[in-house]
């Protein structure tokens, strides 16, 4: 009976003694099971108009996405915030161009997102600056801001930083929004084939650095005047919205266009949600900015003249949205990762909860 009694308590001590391993070690494996999410075996991809750089940029990364990382990847064509909206719902994986208007507004849950309220987005990916030029027709002797009074002006489009600009323009100037005759605009090409058609004074367009094609084309049907902001104006409305940029147009852009165009710029984004599993944003993030240098494009935007990203330029969304935990760790393997980017993302990330 002792030799049993014996074995019979040994049995329960090593018993008790598995248990006890396999309740602290499990917790561990079911730690690292949760860290790891699944990538998705499909992506959907949201852009602009076909032939628009964002387009471009979008199928591209689809097509890389498919050889790199072995998904599946496919573009839709959404507006503006649509393209932020589907990205927030989960119904876009990743969205091409957020403008600093809208990604701003979304991540903040105001103006045409307060009744939906803050948008679970992250920043993947600064783009490419876009530059707001403002046109009139030559006959409507429009030269400066305050030969806007009383003009036929095609400015109000939803979604644009003109929305923004022109107003914060015409306060400098003394001026209030009716002193000129607003007129809203459907799309963005509508405003220009409103002066071109004679039935508005000037309009607002965002356009490429280089130009865009229709203005060009246009430029030589109706003689056009490009105006050219001063640095007072512009400083005034950068202090009014310090995420938006300065510009400088070179001359012989467009026929006409015999000078430098000094203008305000805002920033197309790439985003995500903000639950995109961290090793694929990684991994998108690699495919897109490996080869960029801190002030130096990468092989990536060959597709494109606009596409001339850096690895600094990727700051410039720390204003607007977190980064996406993601691109933050690809950013601190490149090295390029600050203290100052960190109290920025730490300061973001409040304003997004």
């Amino acid at each position: 009976m002792g030799k049993r009694k014996l074995l019979w308590e040994a049995s329960v001590f090593f018993l008790a003694l598995s248990v006890a391993l396999l309740s602290v070690l499990t917790p561990c494996a079911g730690a690292a099971q949760k860290t790891a999410k699944p990538w998705p075996s499909t992506m959907v991809i949201a852009v602009t108009d076909p032939g628009s750089t964002a387009y471009i940029l979008g199928v591209t990364i689809a097509k890389q996405i498919e050889e790199k990382l072995k998904i599946r990847a496919t573009v839709t064509v959404a507006g503006t915030e649509e393209r932020l909206r589907l990205v927030a719902r989960g119904e876009a994986d990743i969205g091409f161009s957020a403008t600093d208007t809208s990604l701003d507004d979304a991540v903040r849950g105001v103006n045409t997102f307060a009744a939906d309220g803050k948008q679970a987005v992250r920043y993947l990916l600064y783009q490419y600056p876009i530059p707001l030029t403002i046109i009139a027709r030559a006959d409507s002797h429009i030269t400066k801001i305050p030969d806007l009074r009383g003009k036929r002006f095609m400015y109000i489009y939803k979604g644009s930083p003109a929305e923004y600009v022109i107003p914060a323009l015409l306060e400098f100037h003394k001026m209030k929004p009716q002193d000129v005759t607003g007129l809203k605009m459907g799309t963005a090409a509508e405003g220009f084939n409103a002066i071109l058609a004679g039935k508005a004074d000037a309009c607002v367009r965002l356009g490429a650095r280089r130009g865009v094609g229709t203005i060009k084309e246009g430029a030589f049907k109706v003689d056009l005047v490009f105006l050219s902001l001063t640095q007072a104006e512009v400083d005034y409305v950068l202090k009014k919205y310090p995420f938006l940029g300065q510009f400088t147009m070179a001359p012989g852009i467009y026929k006409g266009q015999n000078h430098p165009v000094l203008t305000v710029t805002q920033g197309f984004h790439g985003i995500v949600h903000k639950d995109m599993p961290e090793d694929l944003a990684y991994a998108i993030a690699k495919i897109l900015l490996d080869t960029s240098g801190p002030n130096t494009p990468g092989e990536f935007t060959k597709y494109h003249p606009d596409l001339d990203w850096t690895l600094e330029s990727q700051k410039t969304g720390l204003n607007l949205a977190p980064l996406h935990p993601g691109l933050v760790k690809y950013l601190k393997d490149r090295k390029v990762w600050t203290a100052d980017m960190e109290k920025a993302q730490q300061n973001i990330l409040k304003i997004a909860k």
